[in-house]
């Protein structure tokens, strides 16, 4: 009699991407994260422009592209005049009146997928989740957009509705690798955010945002259970000596470069520094927050890094 078949789930675990030497995916796996996040973020911001102009939104594909531009320019791509004439474009689109976008639109669904293969070869389970959470948790992303909706920031609320549907596409692509107990747990998260944004228009009332993010908090650990990895940093100094490393990239980068680490940099603090230096240290979170907000200075930063580090932690 054969034997009866293996679930995916049960051979998931040997072939993901391991975190490195005791890192939790999002620190150890941060680049290739940021980037799926990146495109993420740029597509998205196109479509809530194509639904309602705003300069909002293109400063969110602004912001986007600053987490993968100097990445991509690294690199001998074969669609590198494309994609130049594609951010020309964009470039030239008004910040607040009706636009054709959906050439655009069209031309990005057929780049970026030729970009994703291109920075991340093999998009495995584990890394795919890692983007899962980036997109729920992070900076940007759908709980944190629903928060800025909240305060009254219209073009927040529909990117994190665009962001939503794409972390609903993510995340349908791990169900074969997840036991069904787990999925049933990430279905409930995808319904509580969904339940949040009913559609992108501006809703008539708003929740809680906490609800926002303890949806996205119960999505990352379903995942984490559920593939058997360590997702998010919950390390306060293992995560502030990520950052410093960051800093030094971008201290270190040639004149005119390192633009993308001081965004990375921004992105991994305001992600999964910001509130738990906060409660603990908030001198040193507030110093820091308003040093990567502002023009970078490789001077400063050091010694308040350094400076939170050293703060007392419970």
């Amino acid at each position: 009699m054969a034997p009866p078949p293996l679930r995916p789930w049960l051979l998931v675990a040997p072939l993901l991407c391991p975190a490195a030497f005791g890192q939790p995916l999002l620190v150890a796996h941060e680049p290739e994260v940021r980037w799926l996040f990146a495109l993420e973020l740029m597509r998205a911001a196109l479509e809530a422009h194509a639904e309602a102009p705003s300069p909002d939104s293109l400063q969110d594909f602004e912001e986007g592209l600053d987490l993968v531009r100097e990445s991509l320019r690294t690199r001998s791509l074969p669609f590198s005049s494309r994609w130049e004439g594609f951010l020309q474009r964009v470039e030239h689109l008004s910040p607040a009146e009706p636009s054709n976008l959906r050439p655009l639109l069209r031309e990005a669904e057929d780049l970026f997928p030729q970009i994703q293969a291109s920075l991340v070869p093999h998009l495995d389970p584990a890394l795919r989740a890692g983007l899962a959470v980036q997109l729920a948790l992070g900076n940007k992303g759908v709980a944190a957009s629903y928060r800025e909706g909240f305060l009254g920031r219209k073009a927040a609320y529909r990117l994190g509705f665009f962001l939503l549907w794409q972390l609903e596409l993510q995340v349908r692509e791990l169900k074969p690798f997840l036991p069904p107990e787990t999925w049933s747990r990430v279905a409930e998260a995808l319904a509580a955010l969904r339940e949040l944004y009913p559609s992108s228009g501006w809703p008539e009332r708003f929740r809680d945002p906490e609800r926002a993010r303890e949806a996205a908090l119960d999505l990352a650990f379903a995942l984490e259970a559920g593939l058997g990895v360590d997702l998010l940093p919950r390390d306060p100094r293992q995560g502030l000596g990520y950052l410093h490393r960051l800093v030094q990239l971008a201290c270190q980068a040639p004149p005119g470069q390192g633009e993308e680490a001081w965004a990375a940099a921004r992105l991994f603090f305001r992600s999964y520094l910001l509130l738990p230096l906060g409660a603990n240290a908030p001198t040193q979170a507030d110093a820091l927050a308003q040093a990567l907000e502002g023009p970078p200075s490789c001077d400063r930063l050091p010694v308040l890094l350094q400076e939170a580090e050293e703060a007392p932690w419970e």
